[in-house]
């Protein structure tokens, strides 16, 4: 019974290694990329992918690059390996994953965009909408009792 259980607990660590962690945002959202699990030894080189296609990358001889598409709305932090992604829109859509020092990290990120919500817009209309059918009901019961302080 034993050995059964630390199979079990294998299989559930093993289960969640390099599973992607699910990430909702819309348009015009911010989102922080953080290296899963964090890197303790030193940085080197540094890539992070979207869909497999580079993103940006890093290595200690050279500059920091940031793919055209997200130059102007990226940034990342070569002390620890973290994005920060600004102004992401429906085509930033995909699955994030990063190398640190030539190694693939277990920690992924699969974005999905979301369309923003209307329900201010909604519920101002729905509000309206009641506020208007009480007046208009108000206003039929005093026509109906003739007691409307105008003529219509």
């Amino acid at each position: 019974m034993e050995q059964l259980t630390h199979v079990f607990v294998l299989l559930a660590a093993l289960s969640s290694v390099g599973t992607a962690q699910d990430v909702y945002f819309t348009d015009g959202d911010e989102r922080t990329f953080e290296v899963r699990p964090p890197v303790t030894e030193r940085i080197t080189s540094i890539i992070w992918k979207i869909n497999g296609d580079l993103l940006a990358e890093w290595t200690a001889a050279s500059s920091l690059e940031i793919y055209p598409r997200f130059k102007s709305r990226t940034s990342l932090d070569t002390n620890n390996g973290r994005l920060v992604m600004k102004q992401m829109t429906k085509e930033d859509e995909g699955t994030y994953t990063v190398e640190i020092n030539n190694k693939v990290q277990s920690g992924k990120y699969d974005m999905k965009w979301e369309p923003k919500s209307n329900t201010a817009m909604i519920t101002v209309l729905i509000v309206f909408a009641v506020v208007a059918l009480i007046i208009g009901v108000g206003f039929l019961v005093l026509w109906k009792r003739k007691k409307l302080p105008f003529n219509i």
